[in-house]
This record gives structure tokens, sequence and C-alpha cells, in this order.
């Protein structure tokens, strides 16, 4: 039986909360009200922390073996391509052509049979990172500086990886699908469990008290984003900054603020063991109920009941696989 890490649990389970919400509420390309674009402005580090989460249980202190790495990889893969299967085949119900060979490899490779499956391949080479750092002794420091200063030079448009890849119309599709935009949440989750002991003996007694200013900063930072930077400030310095910092506050917030927690309650433990189903299957759930909603549904409706699809469906969805099969052929399936 796993060992439980309540604020891991914690930590991924308002995460994944934070994903659904943000695709039921369609928060990109659309404009909200201010308590909207608030909240979207907190949620930024829903996906961030999923990266902080693994690479910190990734953590070894000696190099895993071969066989460690091909067990991890394999819990992604075979989910992955069952959902993206799915999901191509949904697009190709609806698209006036068929899909070629050629746009199939490519949705797979780069994670965009939905557009949010770039986690996956982005989480596979962390990932394989994670797996080579126990090897590279005093250079994996440098690797986590390096991938942080990029994590911050990507939110701030100045990403080389993307530079590379990219068009000037396709700075979003390549900017997701970056390693120097992503691996440093993972690098730092990694360089929090190599140093636990240290950072406990600093922190002590302290970690709520900590934990609430921490957090109380990011939810002003949060607010900052909002209003003040909402407009014509994407890409800049400033922009940039306040963004990774609402990303490391609220990772670091809950982190402290669950640190000497026994337990979370049972709904935050099933939902951080489903976060990985929940992610891959929540879309087909929303765009369901969004096709199935009349007109006339008010717009803050609509988006709860969205909401309460993209949650539940892949849910029930995930416990009823289980339920058929067992927890091992489950994961294996779906997740």
């Amino acid at each position: 039986m796993t060992t439980r890490i309540p604020w891991i649990d914690a930590l991924k389970a308002a995460a994944i909360v934070a994903v659904v919400w943000i695709h039921a509420f369609t928060i990109y390309g659309v404009t909200h009200p201010l308590g909207v674009r608030f909240l979207a402005s907190l949620t930024v580090a829903a996906v961030p922390a999923f990266f902080f989460a693994s690479g910190f249980l990734q953590y070894s202190a000696r190099p895993a073996a071969w066989a460690e790495l091909r067990l991890r990889l394999w819990r992604l893969l075979p989910p992955y391509l069952l959902a993206s299967a799915l999901a191509l085949a949904l697009r190709a119900a609806v698209l006036p052509h068929a899909l070629t060979w050629r746009e199939v490899w490519w949705a797979v490779c780069t994670g965009s049979a939905f557009g949010i499956y770039y986690f996956v391949p982005m989480l596979c080479g962390a990932i394989v990172l994670g797996w080579i750092m126990p090897r590279v002794g005093r250079l994996a420091l440098l690797a986590w500086f390096v991938f942080l200063a990029g994590g911050w030079l990507s939110l701030a448009g100045r990403d080389a990886f993307v530079a590379l890849m990219t068009r000037s119309d396709q700075l979003g599709y390549w900017q997701f699908r970056s390693p120097l935009h992503w691996w440093g949440y993972f690098l730092s989750g990694w360089m929090v469990a190599r140093h636990g002991e240290r950072w406990r003996g600093l922190i002590g007694r302290r970690a709520i008290p900590m934990g609430a200013g921490i957090l109380s900063g990011a939810v002003a930072l949060a607010a900052v984003e909002a209003t003040l930077l909402a407009r014509n400030s994407a890409g800049s310095a400033l922009a940039a900054s306040v963004r990774y910092a609402i990303c490391y506050g609220s990772i670091a917030a809950v982190m402290l603020l669950f640190a000497s927690t026994k337990s979370v309650p049972p709904g935050v433990v099933t939902l951080s063991r489903l976060t990985y189903p929940i992610y891959l299957y929540h879309l087909f759930f929303i765009d369901a109920a969004r096709a199935g909603l009349p007109p006339a549904v008010p717009a803050g409706a609509a988006n709860l009941l969205k909401l309460a699809a993209g949650l539940l469906g892949p849910l029930v969805l995930a416990m009823t696989v289980r339920a058929a099969l067992g927890e091992r052929s489950a994961r294996t399936l779906i997740g």
C-alpha cells in the first residue's frame, strides 16, 4: 500500500479541480468578470503543481534502475494513447476531411489530440530528466537553475525552445510544449525532496503561519494580475515575474499549510489518486455538457454545470472501470 503524503494529496486535488474549472469556464480567449479573472490568475499554478508533485515523488538519492523508469512511463503512456485515440476519433467524426496518418502521429507525439494533452509528453520528458538527475552529481543543481531561469524566460516571451520551433502565430502552442516552460517546477519538487530535512529544520513550527503569509501574497499578486496587468502586459518581465511568484507561492503555501497534517479527507485522497484519468477525460464530459445545454441556460449556471460534468464524469468513469477490472488493470487502461 502506497504511503499517502497529505500535502501532496491536497496539492494534486486542488490542481485538478483548478484545471477542470479553467476549461469549464473557458478562461482563455473570452472576456470574463473581474472575479473570474482573479480566480484564473490564482489557478495558473495548477499544471505547475502537477510537475512539482511529480518531481517530489520521483526523488531518490540513489540512481533508479532502468526498470523503474520504464514502469513510470508505462503508467502514463497506455492511458494517454487510449485517450488520444478517442479524442482523435471524436475529431474525425466532426471534421469535413479524414485525418491523415501524419496528423495522427503529430497529435500523439506533441500531445495535441486535445490541446491539453501537451502535459503528458512534457511529464514523460521530466520523468526521464528525474531519472538522470541522481547520476550527474553537482550538475543537478546547475540543471535546476537553468530550468528555473528558463521557466521565467518562457513566461516573459523569451523561450529559446519556442524560438527554434515556431512562427509568431504559434507561440502559445509551442510554449505549452516547451521543456523550459515546465521542467523547472519538476526539478523544484525534486530539490525540495532532496533537501527535505534541511527545510523542515529551517521552518520548524512556523509552517502554518508561513504558509498563510505566502498564500496571502499569492492572492494579492493574483488580484494585481487580474486588474493592473490584465491588458497589454503579456510577455513583459513584470507580468512574468508576477505569474512566476503566483505559481511558486501557491505551491509553497499548500505544502506549508498541510506540512504537519496527518491526513486529509477521503474525497481529497480520491481526487489525488484519480488525477490522471480526470485530466485525460474531463474535456469529453465538458464538451458533452456544452453541446447538450440549451441556449436559454444562463452563462454562470452553464459554467457550473460544465464544471460538475468535468469532475463527476471522469470520477464515475474511473471508479466504474476499477470496479469492473480491478485497480491494476484500470490504471493501465485509463490511469
